[in-house]
């Protein structure tokens, strides 16, 4: 997966997905899984950026859906 084209911390809504961004400095992988895709823990990994901060871009994702990181 690809950087997040967002780059405000946490969950971005926007039009036709939601962006997740987040400071995790000691992981070694971080996933978010969801209501939009099964809850599936490999379908979006979240990219490093550098210096702990990781994001993605989940298109289809929408208000109301669930999710979890990990």
């Amino acid at each position: 997966m690809a950087i997040s084209a967002h780059t405000v911390m946490g969950v971005t809504l926007y039009a036709g997905g939601v962006g997740f961004r987040v400071w995790a400095p000691f992981a070694n992988t971080v996933t978010v899984a969801g209501s939009f895709n099964g809850w599936s823990p490999v379908n979006n990994p979240l990219t490093l950026e550098g210096n702990g901060y990781w994001s993605t871009d989940v298109p289809g994702a929408k208000i109301g859906d669930e999710y979890k990181l990990s």
